[in-house]
């Protein structure tokens, strides 16, 4: 249980840093911040990719507008409309 608890208030701590740097930036630097965040979520949780999905609200489709790579390639197009039906990138 205590080890839960580590690992939970580690990730607060990061979720906290990260949220603080988006404080007085310009928004040319929004993206590149957003995409640094996500490089050290996908750090935390040692997973290969880790992306913020934006889904049309008229159409049935998703595109990926932020994501982040383990091995800094994308397995998907980024900002490209996908079928609705694909559950994942």
């Amino acid at each position: 249980m205590e080890k839960t608890l580590k690992e939970h208030l580690r990730f607060e701590r990061l979720i906290s840093d990260i949220s603080a740097r988006f404080v007085n930036i310009s928004p040319d630097q929004v993206g590149l911040e957003i995409e640094n965040g996500l490089k050290e979520i996908l750090e935390f949780f040692q997973v290969d990719r880790y992306g913020l999905l934006l889904a049309s609200p008229d159409r049935p489709t998703w595109q990926v507008t932020h994501a982040a790579f383990a091995n800094g390639n994308p397995l998907v197009p980024l900002k490209t409309d996908n079928p609705a039906c694909i559950c994942g990138f």
